[in-house]
């Protein structure tokens, strides 16, 4: 307590030496003030400690939202990677197999053709054998009737064959009977 300051009297001092209801006034007064003092010290405390939790908390939040926005950053790298790499794949995917398409059809029009040929080369073998059998039918058709002539004529021989055979031995069988008469005569004349 100062007793004075630069020539005025202090109020606490003048209470003092005045004493009575004054002075307890003014004792309440310092006391209400003092504890008024003391609990905005307090209250002054958790402001500070409530100033210093919302600056944690701030600071949090700044690395909170550092994270979340590295955390996109990094999710859309991932994103953005796996998309150029699922078209690469795609892009080589479609490009494989439009080479095995393509070989695909190359070798189904390699085949087609040469089935053709073969085809081709088939049915004029089967031209040239069925006009070969049918040339052949006309010889052997020819060949048959000259055959089936000759057979007839042939027929017809061996009847007149058969017929001077028949006449043959009828002839045979007289001159038998005949030589065997003259022997037959012969003898007797020569008994």
């Amino acid at each position: 307590m100062s007793v004075s300051t630069g020539g005025e009297v202090n109020v606490d001092l003048r209470a003092v030496v005045e004493g009575g209801d004054a002075f307890f006034k003014r004792l309440s007064d310092l006391q209400t003030a003092k504890m008024g003092a003391e609990d905005a010290i307090a209250k002054l405390g958790v402001a500070q400690n409530v100033n210093a939790s919302v600056a944690d908390a701030n600071a949090k939040v700044v690395k909170a939202t550092q994270v979340l926005t590295d955390a996109d950053k990094a999710a859309k790298q991932i994103v953005d990677d796996a998309n150029a790499k699922a078209e690469s794949i795609t892009a080589k995917a479609r490009a494989e197999a439009q080479s095995i398409l393509d070989a695909a059809k190359a070798k189904a029009d390699d085949l087609t053709q040469g089935a053709q040929k073969f085809s081709d080369g088939a049915r004029a073998e089967a031209q040239k054998v069925l006009a070969a059998a049918k040339a052949s039918k006309l010889a052997a058709d020819k060949l048959l009737s000259e055959h089936q002539a000759k057979a007839q004529l042939l027929a017809s021989k061996q009847e007149e064959a058969r017929i001077l055979m028949e006449s043959a031995q009828s002839i045979q069988k007289e001159f038998s009977d005949k030589l065997a008469a003259i022997q037959t005569a012969a003898a007797a004349v020569l008994k």
